[in-house]
Formats: C-alpha cells, sequence, structure tokens
C-alpha cells in the first residue's frame, strides 16, 4: 500500500476515534451530572429531614406550654406560627383528634370492653383507613366524628346519625343530651348503656396539622397528641402527599398486626 492508500485508511479511523472519544467523554459528563443532582437531592433531603425534626421539638414544647388545648382549636385559624433558624415557616392548626376509632385494642384489659370496642371498629365501612387510628383512648368523642363513625355506634341503624349530627348541630353534645338523643331514637336502655360507654364528649386526643414552608416549598404534615402526658409525643405523623390520579391528598397507613383481618386499612 501506497503512502497516499495509508493515508486514507488513517484518516476515517482517527475520525471515529474521536467521535467515540467525544461520545465517551458526553456520557461522563451526563452521568455525572445525574450523579451531582442525586448528590444535591439527598443533601436537600438531609437538610429538609433535620429542620424537621427541629419543627417537631418546638411544637412539643409547645404542647406543654397549653392549659387548654380547646381555646386554640380551630380548623381554619392557625393555633401558632414559628420560624427555624434555617428559614422554614411553620404554621400550627389544632382540632379534635378523637372523633376516628381506634383500631389496635391490645392495651383492653377488660374482655368485655375489647369486644364492645372490636364489634364498632369492625362495623365502620371497609377500606376507610382516614376513619381510624392507632393510638389515642378507645373512646370516640362524639361531637367531631363523621357521619360514618356514628353510624357504627349502633348495628344496622344509619339514620341514627343523622340524629346524632342534626342534635350536635343545635348545642354540642354532652351525656344528657347525647341520652336523650338516643332515647328519640327508640333505642333500648341496655343498649343506650353500651353505646355510651363508647363515646366521650370532650376530647383527650389531638390532632396538630403542620405546614412548613422552606424555599417556596410547602408540606403538609398531620400527627395526633395527649397533651396531658407528662412528655407528650406526636403520634402518628405523617405527610399528607398529592395523589397521583390528582384526587386530591392521600396518606397511607400501616395495617395493625393484631387486627383481626384489617379489612378497614
Amino acid at each position: 500500500m501506497n503512502a497516499a492508500g495509508r493515508r486514507g485508511f488513517v484518516l476515517p479511523l482517527v475520525i471515529l476515534v474521536g467521535v467515540l472519544a467525544a461520545t465517551t467523554i458526553a456520557v461522563a459528563l451526563q452521568r455525572f451530572s445525574v450523579q451531582q443532582g442525586m448528590v444535591q437531592r439527598q443533601i436537600n433531603e438531609y437538610h429538609r429531614h433535620h429542620d424537621m425534626l427541629g419543627a417537631k421539638a418546638v411544637i412539643r414544647f409547645w404542647v406543654t406550654k397549653q392549659q387548654d388545648m380547646s381555646k386554640v382549636a380551630s380548623d381554619t385559624r392557625p393555633a401558632h406560627r414559628f420560624s427555624l433558624p434555617g428559614g422554614m415557616r411553620v404554621t400550627l392548626y389544632v382540632s379534635d383528634g378523637q372523633g376516628t376509632v381506634k383500631g389496635d385494642f391490645d392495651d383492653e384489659a377488660s374482655p368485655e370492653r375489647r369486644r364492645q370496642f372490636e364489634e364498632f371498629f369492625y362495623r365502620l365501612p371497609a377500606g376507610r383507613s382516614d376513619l381510624v387510628r392507632r393510638t389515642g383512648p378507645p373512646e370516640v368523642c362524639v361531637n367531631s366524628a363523621p357521619r360514618e363513625v356514628l353510624a357504627a355506634l349502633r348495628p344496622n341503624d344509619a339514620g341514627l346519625a343523622g340524629l346524632l349530627m342534626q342534635a350536635r348541630e343545635r348545642r354540642r353534645l354532652d351525656a344528657g343530651s347525647f341520652r336523650q338523643t338516643l332515647e328519640r331514637a327508640n333505642v333500648r336502655q341496655e343498649e343506650i348503656n353500651d353505646i355510651m360507654r363508647l363515646v366521650v364528649y370532650e376530647p383527650a386526643l389531638w390532632k396538630l396539622t403542620v405546614e412548613a414552608e422552606l424555599d417556596g416549598e410547602r408540606r403538609t404534615f398531620t400527627a395526633l397528641v395527649e397533651p396531658r402526658q407528662a412528655e407528650p409525643a406526636l403520634h402518628e405523623w405523617r405527610e399528607l402527599r398529592r395523589r397521583a390520579d390528582g384526587g386530591g391528598a392521600g396518606q397511607t397507613l400501616r395495617p395493625y398486626p393484631n387486627s383481626r383481618d384489617n379489612r378497614n386499612l
């Protein structure tokens, strides 16, 4: 092969090697960029996580200072606002947290009470995890319980829920007005006594809704708290996330390990 022929063979080879080198460098740079983005997201999430730990500590301290949570409870008016050193702004709302049904009965010492609350629990509509909680007293507060929970107080009597909701619209229910409403619904006296063991009229468990904003990103969390405890703990802390189908916020609950079949969860 003469010199011209060799040059004609080497030139395409050089071009091919250059293309391969450029492609390799481009892929490496792209991979580095992706990895750098992943690392930055992990760092940001680390900062957010520790900011939320700080927010929890402030919230627990605030709860210990409250003499009467009912005075700050409101679905629309914030109970407290505060800012963290890292720039996170937190808005806290307080509402009745005892309107849902407890789904874990392991701490019930009385077999009869356990049976009553289990039957109450299994009368709830299937698949309604939003009506169930893990912690707190087993009794339900009738002044905040949704219609589906009120309907489960008595077997096969959905009409009772409507009567109770009408009664509490007129004035807040207490033991006397609750009993009168059951009597007007023609509930037998023995059954009235059983139903009244399932309920309270003022909550000992409160729901906290926490709106946290940092760098233009807003996240919403919920938790349950019993302020009468010496060291109040935030139970069932979870983030409300937008559902993939665009149908609003959703949350995931783990099933209770000791419930019979977890059909409501």
